[in-house]
């Protein structure tokens, strides 16, 4: 619970560790008339970005802006730390509701 006061992200950081939920879509999808503009902010932004972050330090390389590259940079993790896979795979998640919460993440880490 203390955790979770300390983690509400507030406002928008870095377009790189950002989650989707953080932009309006693409006006060229299809889906994007049914999509709400930008959806309300939740602790599962900062699992996002976490999921981001743990690439950039394990791969020693920044995370790029382009989500394509992004998601790129996500499957070389994988393909190097197998381990962290499925911490990496459900941080950065397109639905937040599918994302762990950051205590969920940190006792996986602490199983590891």
């Amino acid at each position: 619970a203390r955790l979770a006061a300390l983690a509400r992200t507030k406002g928008e950081g870095c377009f790189a560790y950002a989650a989707p939920e953080m932009f309006p879509p693409p006006p060229f999808l299809e889906s994007a008339a049914k999509l709400s503009p930008v959806q309300e902010q939740t602790t599962k932004v900062d699992s996002f970005s976490f999921g981001i972050l743990l690439c950039e330090l394990m791969m020693e390389e920044e995370p790029d802006g382009d989500a394509r590259k992004k998601m790129q940079q996500i499957e070389a993790f994988n393909r190097k730390w197998p381990r962290f896979r499925a911490i990496v795979t459900a941080c950065v998640r397109d639905d937040p509701a599918e994302r762990p919460s950051m205590d969920a993440i940190i006792s996986k880490i602490s199983l590891q």
